[in-house]
């Protein structure tokens, strides 16, 4: 299974989504997760679908700061999923059957302290 991660720093910046796309294209991920998209919902779900990807899930930025989205495709196998405001947790299945979690962090440094009480 392949996986990528990246830091956006705001998924809507005028040289992001030519960047993520060719990520995708080059490496084909099974998922991707960003951090700090800086974008809601309604946004990542038209980013979607530019991605080709069916299935995402998205933690919304508070304010201007944060926000999270890991899109997969069909031949994930996500078995639950949970968040807060710094986390995605999913619980997967992969093509051999194995079951794991995948854990995707983004520490603000304003409130890093806080956080990291959450995480542990």
């Amino acid at each position: 299974m392949r996986i990528t991660s990246w830091n956006c720093r705001g998924l809507g910046g005028f040289w992001t989504i030519p960047q993520v796309k060719e990520m995708v294209h080059d490496r084909s991920p099974d998922l991707v997760f960003s951090s700090e998209t800086k974008q809601t919902r309604y946004f990542v779900d038209a980013f979607l679908k530019k991605m080709f990807y069916n299935y995402m899930y998205v933690v919304d930025p508070v304010g201007l700061a944060g926000g999270l989205v890991v899109f997969w495709n069909d031949s994930s196998m996500i078995l639950s999923v949970c968040s807060s405001e710094c986390s995605i947790q999913m619980q997967m299945r992969d093509g051999d059957g194995d079951v794991w979690w995948y854990i995707c962090v983004h520490i603000s440094c304003d409130v890093r302290s806080s956080q990291f009480d959450y995480l542990v």
